[in-house]
């Protein structure tokens, strides 16, 4: 489906939906952007940092954010009920964080889920020819030790590009 089609949804809390576009404009797993505070944004460098903690890597990584990413920010920050930083980013009616549920619900009339977001990227990059290992970094997938010890490189720059392209063929 395309983005525009999930704000179509009936009575569904705007943050659910930015919180899905957001999902789908970085790839990202479901329970980084659940969990995602405002004080891991950085709007000036446009880079949505998370912590190593919360990434199935346990190493940060840190996430180009798109023009799509920072319109679901936009209507996010309209609910925002935290004035340190400190806040989800894509808060639940109750202030809380969204919950796997609540994102998997909005999804079901579309027969698809939240971490299909990213097969559907990882798809897409191959067919348009990414380079492997950009993808897989736009992916936050580990690489094997040999490769780690010769790429240190995070490729931000070619993230950014292929995340911006990734944007625009989902809108």
């Amino acid at each position: 489906p395309t983005l525009e089609k999930l704000e179509t949804l009936p009575r569904a809390w705007p943050p659910t939906v930015a919180c899905l576009r957001f999902l789908a404009a970085t790839a990202a797993r479901s329970g980084e952007a659940r969990f995602a505070t405002w004080d891991e944004v950085d709007l000036e460098t446009r880079t949505w940092t998370v912590p190593a903690e919360r990434t199935k890597t346990k190493r940060e990584h840190v996430v180009p954010l798109s023009t799509v990413a920072l319109e679901a920010l936009d209507v996010a920050s309209l609910y925002s009920k935290s004035s340190n930083g400190s806040g989800p980013l894509f808060p639940s009616p109750t202030g809380k964080p969204l919950s796997n549920g609540a994102m998997s619900k909005i999804t079901r009339p579309f027969e698809f889920t939240p971490h299909g977001l990213r097969a559907s990227f990882r798809s897409w990059a191959a067919e348009t020819g990414v380079p492997r290992e950009v993808a897989e970094a736009a992916l936050a997938h580990s690489a094997g030790a040999l490769e780690r010890a010769y790429q240190r490189s995070d490729l931000l720059a070619a993230r950014r590009e292929v995340m911006e392209a990734w944007s625009r063929h989902i809108s």
